[in-house]
């Protein structure tokens, strides 16, 4: 064996996103809005439905996504909208390119661009070429994903569209960087990197940065790798970017442990297995843990890499990441055989080098091979060890032909390098001429900056004066608010004790009656006017004179009824499911009147007496609506009886169901059910 291989594990990179796609949960409620508002025009409602299904379920969700692009395509049909329609079946294509499927991806967007072209649509040709070549990387065609970016590139050319022109171009360069054409690749990453920092798209320049750091690092150029990942820390430091973070801190570590500075590397390494689990990026988690494990196992901290070898087999299982699994393995492989533990190398080995077979990794089958060639070789299998020689010769070979092309690589970009320093130097001394200009200039502009002070710190002065006078008015204002709200308390104390003393007087009146109708009467009234005083009683004793909460008002209701009609939770369970909300004023009193009205009918009539039962009141806010419903389990409506009733307590019901703009259902089959469903409510400020 002539030749020692060093393989850490690529960067897991994020992928580049548009600005389209990264929007706030704020704009996604809006748009689901839209698309349920069956009187909203068709129009916005299809593009509502393509806004959802790329902008809010396609990287999160791709069956969701191909679902309301399916209503959406449906929707654009009826109405003729090709455009949409269009669209919708992109979206779907790009969904099941995301599951997978991407045969039947591309079979969608072929369709799109026939579609398309039929309707002369130049930018939706050019959408549906680039996402076929997106999948025809995933079926492993290169040249014919070249071509797709590359026609995609002139169509989004033909119509000036940059953002377009540059997803393109973007595509070409990660299909050179997969076939190894590096100078190429670098060249177009570089023109994409700077569309998006004129652009002030942070997370793709982050993206970006980060794949030419790896690039560099591939090639040998460890010095600019480490550059470019320097400053991918600094801008995700800058903008509060978690998931770059990681992805820079592992980057920096692969290149010292290349360079056998493993103290550096799996102090980098940590760092950034901490990270990713901060930011929950997974895979960038699993690769850090990967080439931790690798990098104690070459300083030779054999327990510390088993340990954390093994944490990674179980995350990279948990991810389904094949490189992950057998990288790991791997690690298991060369910890066995330094400690001469030849059964669990071969073990392990065998299990490493067939994965990585199965996915065509060269550098890390040379490395699998290499390693059971020693664990042959000394259990005496030589046939099976020359075997593995051979295996680990083929490979190192490849990988001695790559690394002869990248010295190539090298020295072209060594040659930029000098190029622009010099460029950079004849820049330099052009900018210290007109540095020197512009100082002759300097004193007349100093003179004209401290005229500007001086009127400046005039204009100040008269600043500072209207400041306190709109301070003192404010403060006026404040002490005026102060007031009214205290009378405001005042009166909402009054009106509720005016209430008491009309139920009081109610009380004293019965006392006199004998007629039991009138008393029943009497009683019904006072609870009305309790229910009133709840809420003036609420008002007063809390901060907000305008609303009320549902929940308190409803409980000190239900006790007061219960209290009144004498009745004990042992014989009646009550039930309340009430959303926690503030009602408005103007609100919660017809409410108030037709929940005490409800519960009385239920406590008076729904039972005979010793019968037990249970009453359930619900009160909730669903799709623009209050939704009352009060069930009992009594005896509902009497053959003779009818749910159009004309008694006052009924009529009341009535008459503020309608108020409130409310429906009304009654049901008395089985118990006693009451619907209300009100459209004319205001919650509280």
């Amino acid at each position: 064996m002539t030749m020692k291989i060093k393989i850490f594990l690529p960067i897991v990179l994020l992928s580049i996103t548009f600005p389209s796609l990264a929007q706030p949960s704020a704009e996604l409620d809006s748009l689901y809005k839209i698309w349920h508002d069956k009187s909203a025009p068709d129009s916005s409602r299809v593009r509502a439905a393509g806004d959802i299904a790329i902008k809010g379920l396609l990287y999160t969700d791709p069956d969701s996504a191909i679902a309301m692009a399916g209503h959406q395509e449906a929707l654009a049909r009826e109405n003729g909208f090709t455009g949409q329609i269009i669209s919708a079946i992109n979206i779907q294509g790009n969904a099941l390119s995301l599951k997978g499927e991407n045969e039947t991806a591309m079979e969608k967007f072929q369709f799109a661009y026939d579609l398309a072209k039929k309707e002369g649509k130049t930018l939706a040709m050019a959408n549906a070429t680039y996402l076929m070549g997106n999948s025809s990387i995933r079926l492993g065609k290169n040249e014919q994903a070249e071509k797709y970016y590359t026609d995609s590139k002139d169509l989004f050319q033909s119509i000036e569209n940059e953002e377009g022109k540059s997803r393109s171009t973007y595509g070409l360069a990660n299909l050179q960087r997969i076939k190894g054409d590096y100078v190429n690749a670098l060249d177009n990453f570089q023109q994409v990197l700077e569309f998006y920092e004129k652009d002030g798209a942070i997370r793709n320049v982050i993206v970006i940065l980060q794949t030419i750091a790896n690039l560099h690092k591939n090639i040998g150029n460890y010095d600019i790798a480490i550059e470019m990942n320097n400053k991918v820390l600094a801008l995700a430091e800058k903008h509060g970017n978690k998931s770059g973070r990681p992805n820079a801190l592992a980057g920096l570590g692969s290149i010292y442990g290349m360079q056998k500075d493993y103290d550096k590397a799996i102090d980098y390494f940590e760092q950034s297995v901490s990270a990713a689990k901060e930011a929950g990026t997974k895979p960038t988690e699993a690769m850090a843990l990967c080439n931790l494990a690798s990098a104690h196992t070459d300083n030779k901290n054999y327990l510390e890499a088993k340990e954390i070898a093994l944490e990674a087999n179980q995350v990279c299982k948990s991810l389904n990441y094949p490189l992950g699994i057998h990288s790991s393995t791997l690690v298991l492989a060369k910890i066995a055989i330094e400690n001469n533990k030849l059964t669990d190398a071969i073990h392990y080995g065998n299990k490493a080098l067939s994965g990585f077979q199965e996915i065509k990794e060269i550098n890390y089958i040379a490395e699998s091979a290499e390693i059971l060639y020693k664990a042959h070789k000394e259990k005496g299998n030589l046939r099976t060890a020359l075997a593995m020689h051979e295996i680990y010769t083929e490979a190192a070979d490849s990988l001695k032909s790559d690394e002869n092309k990248n010295a190539v690589i090298r020295q072209e970009f060594q040659y930029r390098y000098d190029q622009q320093i010099f460029q950079d130097s004849i820049q330099h001394t052009q900018e210290l001429a007109i540095l020197e200009s512009a100082n002759k200039r300097q004193k007349t502009i100093i003179i004209i900056v401290l005229l500007g002070l001086l009127l400046f710190g005039i204009l100040c002065y008269f600043i500072y004066n209207l400041y306190q006078r709109t301070k003192s008015q404010n403060a006026l204002i404040q002490k005026t608010l102060g007031e009214k709200e205290i009378l405001l308390k005042e009166i909402h104390h009054r009106v509720k004790n005016n209430l008491q003393l009309i139920s009081s007087l109610l009380t004293l009146q019965s006392r006199d009656i004998t007629d039991e109708s009138v008393i029943a009467a009497i009683n019904a009234g006072k609870s009305r006017v309790r229910s009133m005083a709840l809420i003036h009683q609420d008002l007063y004793a809390k901060d907000n004179l305008t609303g009320i909460s549902v929940q308190n008002y409803l409980n000190n209701l239900c006790k007061e009824l219960f209290t009144t009609y004498n009745i004990s939770e042992d014989d009646l369970q009550l039930e309340l499911d009430i959303q926690d909300m503030y009602l408005d004023v103007d609100t919660i009193i017809p409410l108030g009147l037709i929940l005490n009205e409800l519960i009385t009918n239920s406590l008076k009539y729904a039972f005979t007496p010793g019968q037990q039962g249970t009453l359930s009141i619900k009160l909730k806010e669903e799709e623009d609506t209050l939704l009352l419903s009060v069930v009992d389990d009594g005896v509902g409506l009497q053959e003779n009886q009818s749910s159009e009733s004309t008694s006052f307590g009924s009529k009341l019901i009535r008459t503020l169901t309608e108020q409130l703009d409310g429906e009304l259902r009654v049901d008395g089959e089985a118990g006693m059910s009451v619907t209300i469903v009100i459209s004319d409510y205001k919650m509280a400020v």
